[in-house]
């Protein structure tokens, strides 16, 4: 297995050469003594890059840090700068971060927050590029169907490949798959694409009043003929009607449904083989052949919305992706909330891959809306995440935002001061708030 490259950039020997010891057997250690010398090696592509500055480093008083920084972005977009500074450079540091370099760890080295801060940068950096070749890869697709696993790539071909045809398509959509986003790109890839799309919920509702959408949809009068609209080429000729939650449906609804298409197909003969007429999409909560064998869904009824049958791979069967559909919620609401988080942790990432997703999409947005909200520090924690906790159908109904957050803050406080052995000044620095903060913190959560 190829190791990942880490640069260090530093004029001191012995610690350049702590540092190869330290993460050499995980990375490929490369080593520089000035940052000048990155443009006269552009074949470096390091995942992360150690940048100690010293300030006799520079010659070229043209180079700025900024001007290092963007040199180094600019051919490797993806790298992950970590800053190593004294503490009288602590203003440079942070600078450096506004910039565009990713932490900065204070000298004298903690080897293990360090090694601790490289893997997170690579992990990071790796997940980036993930989600840049998910979204190349489904640009023209809804956010929750990016991402690279084996099942969301053969999903994706399917859908393209149907958006084609003018052929029924039933969905077997799990709770919080999003059956109408895929029945909407499916739309969007057809050739009818600038016609109506139209969903018509099939749950709860009684048949007469289906029956009165679905004929207008279909451009049916009562009589069964095409009604004024079809006759003078209205929009719906080229309509896709999405038929939600057909298992919904009663029996009495059933065979209703089943009139209304063959009326429709009578008028439209040659529907399956252009883009003629409205075509129809369907969805079902989970497989129907049972509820055919016993008698509870109409047989026929099934044959005729079934010429292609295609399941949603829910969240539990895609590896990999929850953490790409996750980075891109962070994003939208960091940005609603105006929080500086940069990322997850490593242990937020392992978080989010190994939990089920019960309620798949939804239940995903909910939660790192919640850690957002939650978080005070720069990065998202599986204790933000709470995913650690009883599922939300058995925790207590009436705790609110505001206890969850105060629980997870505890925890988040108590968990670094353990792994510090109480150092304050190493669990601030972790943490990302200053020591006086800090101690307003543990004061505020009775913590000695």
């Amino acid at each position: 297995m190829n190791k990942s490259q880490l640069l260090v950039i530093s004029q001191d020997s012995i610690q350049s050469s702590v540092i190869s010891r330290e993460l050499g057997d995980d990375y490929e250690v490369v080593r520089l003594e000035s940052s000048q010398l990155i443009q006269a090696q552009p074949e470096l592509l390091p995942a992360a890059i150690i940048w100690d500055l010293n300030r006799s480093e520079v010659s070229d008083s043209s180079v700025t840090d900024a001007s290092v920084i963007e040199t180094i972005l600019r051919e490797n977009v993806f790298a992950k700068i970590i800053i190593l500074a004294n503490d009288q450079d602590r203003e440079r540091a942070l600078a450096a971060i506004a910039q565009g370099a990713y932490w900065y760890l204070t000298k004298p080295l903690d080897l293990f927050e360090l090694r601790m801060r490289v893997n997170d940068a690579v992990f990071v950096r790796n997940l980036q590029m993930r989600i840049t070749i998910s979204k190349e890869s489904a640009a023209d697709l809804p956010p929750e169907m990016q991402g690279t696993s084996e099942e969301i790539t053969r999903f994706r071909e399917f859908i393209r490949k149907v958006a084609l045809t003018n052929l029924s398509v039933l969905i077997v959509a799990e709770i919080g798959t999003e059956p109408e986003l895929v029945a909407r790109a499916i739309h969007d890839l057809s050739r009818r694409k600038a016609g109506l799309f139209q969903r018509i919920d099939c749950s709860d509702r009684t048949p007469d009043a289906i029956e009165i959408e679905l004929r207008k949809s279909l451009c049916l009068d009562r009589k069964g003929s095409a009604s004024q609209s079809r006759a003078h080429g209205g929009l719906k000729e080229n309509s896709t009607i999405f038929l939600d939650g057909i298992d919904g449906l009663s029996l009495e609804g059933q065979a209703m449904l089943l009139r209304l298409l063959k009326e429709s197909e009578a008028l439209q003969p040659v529907q399956r083989l252009t883009s003629i007429g409205s075509r129809i999409i369907s969805s079902v909560a989970k497989p129907i052949e049972a509820a055919i064998e016993s008698k509870d869904f109409l047989a026929e009824l099934y044959y005729r919305i079934s010429i292609f049958v295609t399941r949603i791979p829910p969240l539990r069967e895609r590896k990999g992706d929850t953490a790409l559909i996750a980075d891109e919620l962070l994003c939208q609401f960091t940005k609603e909330m105006g929080k500086p988080i940069l990322g997850f942790t490593s242990k937020a990432i392992t978080a989010l891959e190994d939990y089920s997703w019960p309620g798949n999409f939804p239940e995903l947005a909910n939660c790192i809306m919640r850690a957002v909200f939650a978080a005070e520090g720069r990065f998202i924690t599986d204790i933000h995440l709470g995913l650690n906790l009883p599922h939300k159908e058995t925790a207590e109904p009436d705790m609110s935002i505001r206890t969850l957050r105060r629980i997870s803050e505890k925890e988040l406080l108590e968990e670094s001061l353990a792994k510090h052995n109480r150092n304050i000044s190493q669990t601030a620095r972790e943490l990302g708030v200053s020591r006086p903060t800090l101690y307003s913190l543990l004061r505020k959560h009775n913590i000695d």
